[in-house]
């Protein structure tokens, strides 16, 4: 048994009340955990919760709910048994008179990441994706919007699918925006933490074919042009593009090809991510990833942390490490 909880619409209702061996409210539209509480309270169905991620449930509501929701002639009986377990476990209230839900959000997903992209649009657009220490910051919305603006000027530079495409940016939103941008080009990319110099990003264009490596300019005392200029010298397939900050390439969405096609089945997926270390004693190793295997870092580290809608996370991974990318997924 569910409670749903449309945040757009204000609308409260029941679902699935024969199932009472379990009991939680779920969530949909933009908003958080006492966006919940106020729609709850102003549907007569419940009040807030200072738990996080919980809303109290009215037990009169349910039981009123119940026969609309379809429930069966025993519900009554069976909903009894639920609440009498549920005040053993100490989520009835003082008064009897309430029930605590947990709030479980919508997890979403895609089988590559711009149908997670599409999803997450679809699902919550003016919810706030990005925010930096400047205090700009990207609704999901804007966050697809400006992904796409910057493929169209990637792509005008001669870059599409099949093409490998290695960046050093620090953590940045340019940085997000870049990584989705080529997503949306389908082609393969090579993020590269900026604390690496000429012998690892050298190494990792030429093993990895690059066509572009794209650059900050000087960024923490560090040429990075220069350094580029340098590895291009050595690679006469290696461009060079510097991107100050905010100054990502843009063009018109409408130039840009179809998107590549979402993979049947993860066996499927095409190499995404080429992901290196720094080689310490030798030479850098990569990795290969799709977005599956990215997909699947990142969705257990988010249920393990107990990331839920609204909540603000500091990535603390240079977000060209594969610990960072994971948290775009």
């Amino acid at each position: 048994m569910f409670v749903q909880v449309d945040l757009v619409s204000g609308a409260v209702t029941l679902a699935d009340p024969d199932n009472v061996k379990q009991f939680h409210a779920v969530p949909l539209g933009e908003g958080d955990t006492a966006a919940v509480g106020a729609v709850v309270a102003a549907a007569g169905a419940g009040r807030a919760s200072d738990t996080r991620d919980h809303v109290w449930m009215s037990i009169d509501w349910l039981r009123a709910a119940a026969p609309a929701a379809g429930a069966g002639p025993s519900w009554d009986e069976a909903f009894a048994g639920m609440c009498g377990f549920a005040a053993k476990m100490g989520w009835i209230d003082d008064a009897g008179t309430h029930i605590h839900a947990h709030l479980e959000w919508p997890v979403l997903s895609g089988r590559d990441l711009w149908e997670l992209i599409d999803a997450r649009v679809a699902a919550t657009p003016n919810l706030a994706m990005v925010v930096d220490e400047t205090g700009r910051s990207l609704t999901f919305a804007g966050f697809a919007a400006e992904a796409e603006r910057t493929a169209a000027g990637i792509a005008a530079l001669g870059i599409g699918a099949g093409d490998v495409v290695s960046w050093v940016l620090p953590t940045s939103i340019d940085a997000v925006v870049l990584a989705a941008a080529l997503a949306r080009l389908g082609v393969a990319q090579n993020p590269i933490i900026p604390i690496y110099r000429d012998r690892e990003i050298g190494f990792c264009t030429a093993q990895a074919a690059t066509a572009l490596l794209v650059v900050p300019g000087e960024f923490r005392g560090f040429d990075y042009t220069a350094m580029g200029e340098r590895l291009a010298a050595a690679n006469d397939r290696l461009r060079i593009l510097t991107v100050a900050r905010g100054g990502l390439p843009t063009g018109d969405p409408s130039t840009l090809p179809p998107r590549p096609a979402p993979p049947a089945t993860p066996d499927d997926a095409p190499i995404r991510w080429l992901m290196y270390t720094s080689g310490t004693t030798s030479d850098p190793k990569g990795a290969k990833h799709t977005d599956a295997t990215i997909h699947a870092v990142a969705l257990p580290m988010g249920q393990r942390l107990s990331v839920t809608q609204g909540d603000r996370c500091s990535v603390v991974f240079p977000f060209a490490h594969v610990g960072g990318i994971a948290w775009m997924f």
